[in-house]
């Protein structure tokens, strides 16, 4: 019992996990960040 609950939940966590990995979108709005932001600086908005 509580083997199978140690194997179940390793695997709902990896699943989880992957799931919100497979989601995260940082990467790859970066630059436009990082671009918008020296624009801003360059105005003396910041």
């Amino acid at each position: 019992m509580i083997v199978n609950i140690y194997i179940f939940g390793m695997i709902i966590i990896w699943v989880s996990l992957l799931l919100v990995l497979s989601m995260y979108k940082l990467d790859k709005e970066y630059p436009a960040i990082m671009e918008e932001l020296s624009k801003r600086e360059a105005r003396g908005e910041m």
